[in-house]
């Protein structure tokens, strides 16, 4: 393949990439966050006060917005899509961006364009990564977090401050993010320097992110306590029953992330990129090993998004070994770009054949049509039509009555109430129930 053949398949994948993204079916913790964004806009309920939800509040806040704008009806959906396409744009547009940054000379192709196929081959792939979850906010976060933490200008440390801001803030939208930390003493745009070794800029950095954690628990009027319960409930729930389905997509991004991040195979030379390499190295391995152990029993899709995002990063630092291969680099580049087209085309080809998100909000439409005023439901998020109160203080069965069962297991000073579907199905007597629900 030419190198402007190459060219116009990168820049002609990535639109085909978001639409493929905007038009995916809605997956239930897509319906699930929308529909706690509803409860609070529209019924004006607080999570746990008066319904349980454990996910961190970011992305509700960012539903909410929708509401706040005059919006109504299942229009959300169609918002909260375009939240996840605007994070893609943002995702590439950082990788771009610090890939200019590391490397300022000439180059052969697009900076950042190995880290840019990689994360759309991972999250087409591994199709519940990129979703309308709170995961999907943090990813743009970290990315920019790090291109600014890596600016070679003045003023460094204003720039560490806003830095450690967009961590603080990516805390909230998920966790394991903390798990990129590695990240900050590696990125450094000074080719000289292997570490970061300014311990300045490690305070400014976490003062930044404190600053961040206080300002947006003061804004939403939440306690500390209230957001370690959403930690200590998450890894509790984690640990109760192993996942069903593990994708096959996860086992493989895993296995051939040591060979992507080596610049694969192409070699490192020697000095200081030989020493980059074997760190890079290091940290992915170390890194990969504690995703394994954070996800525990239940790795489904987006406990995985640190790899996702590490590998890509990574990436970035080993483009320049992978473009001084010569000829190589222009076979490499190609098998890249032909493999990622057809993971695209075949993967999303075959969702759109089946169902979309016009099918999904069509449904959830013909639902509400026939919905007496004050109704309620106990069901899936699959099968929920979003705009309807639930019957039940745990209005999200967690599978078939799992969410009953951690409950019942979960510690006494929780203060956690009964989790009972029959009682409020008999108290409630609400319009759908899900089948199978067990107590």
């Amino acid at each position: 393949m030419t190198k402007r053949g190459i060219h116009l398949g990168y820049w002609g994948a990535i639109p085909v990439w978001l639409a493929a993204m905007f038009m995916r079916p809605l997956h239930e913790d897509g319906a699930e966050h929308i529909h706690v964004a509803w409860l609070q806009a529209t019924l004006e309920l607080d999570p746990m006060r008066d319904f349980f939800q454990h996910h961190t509040p970011l992305l509700w806040d960012l539903l909410r917005v929708y509401y706040l704008l005059g919006g109504e009806g299942l229009g959300v959906v169609y918002y909260g899509r375009t939240l996840v396409v605007l994070a893609g744009i943002l995702t590439v547009a950082g990788f771009w961006q610090l890939g200019r940054q590391l490397r300022r000379g000439p180059r052969t192709y697009p900076p950042g364009m190995l880290a840019v196929a990689f994360f759309i081959f991972a999250t087409v792939t591994l199709d519940k990564l990129l979703l309308i979850r709170a995961e999907t906010v943090g990813i743009p976060l970290v990315v920019w977090s790090l291109v600014l933490w890596a600016r070679p200008l003045q003023y460094r440390l204003g720039w560490d401050l806003i830095s450690g801001m967009l961590v603080g803030l990516a805390a909230f939208a998920s966790p394991r993010f903390v798990l990129m930390g590695g990240m900050f003493l590696i990125l450094n745009s000074d080719p000289a320097k292997l570490l970061v070794t300014d311990l300045r800029r490690y305070i400014v950095l976490t003062v930044g992110a404190l600053l961040a954690v206080v300002a947006y628990l003061f804004a939403k009027g939440m306690s500390v306590a209230d957001f370690r319960f959403i930690l200590e409930f998450s890894a509790f729930c984690s640990t109760r029953e192993k996942a069903t389905s593990v994708s096959a997509g996860i086992t493989c991004s895993c296995s051939v992330s040591p060979g992507s991040c080596s610049g694969v195979s192409t070699r490192p030379g020697g000095g200081g990129h030989g020493r980059a390499w074997l760190l890079d190295l290091a940290l992915l391995l170390v890194v990969m090993l504690a995703n394994l152990v954070v996800a525990g029993d239940h790795p489904f899709h987006h406990a995985f998004a640190p790899m996702a995002l590490l590998i890509p990063l990574l990436l970035i630092r080993a483009e320049e070994r992978v473009d001084n291969q010569g000829p190589l680099r222009d076979l490499y580049y190609g098998v890249v770009l032909v493999i990622w087209v057809y993971t695209i085309s075949m993967r999303e080809h075959s969702l759109a054949r089946s169902y979309n998100l016009l099918t999904d909000v069509e449904l959830k439409r013909e639902v509400l049509e026939v919905v007496p005023p004050g109704a309620s439901i106990l069901a899936f998020p699959h099968y929920h039509p979003i705009a309807m109160a639930d019957a039940s203080y745990y209005a999200r069965p967690l599978g078939v009555g799992r969410l009953c069962e951690v409950v019942a297991a979960s510690p006494p000073d929780w203060g956690l109430p009964p989790c009972d579907y029959l009682a409020d199905i008999k108290s409630r007597q609400p319009l759908l129930v899900t089948r199978r629900l067990k107590g």
